[in-house]
């Protein structure tokens, strides 16, 4: 896993891979998780930590959980 890290962010230093970084950031501003899923490095691993911060009423993640900077900042404009 650290190898295929390292390979990435050899790929960004030399220009590569930004096209991926910014679909992985528009899909977490959407918390659009299935998208997220897909473009990460290892989904199994993700789906893993994911579930272990959410439940089926709580749509937290295991980073932020109730303290998502995303889910508040949206709360907040949808006013």
């Amino acid at each position: 896993m650290a190898s295929r890290i390292a390979a990435h962010v050899g790929d960004m230093m030399r220009g590569r891979g930004r096209d991926l970084d910014t679909a992985m950031g528009k899909a977490r501003k959407a918390l659009d998780w299935e998208t997220m899923f897909s473009l990460c490095i290892d989904e199994d691993k993700a789906r893993e930590y994911r579930s272990r911060g959410c439940t089926e009423l709580n749509d937290g993640c295991s980073m932020c959980g109730d303290m998502c900077a995303i889910k508040i900042v949206d709360k907040y404009l949808k006013k």
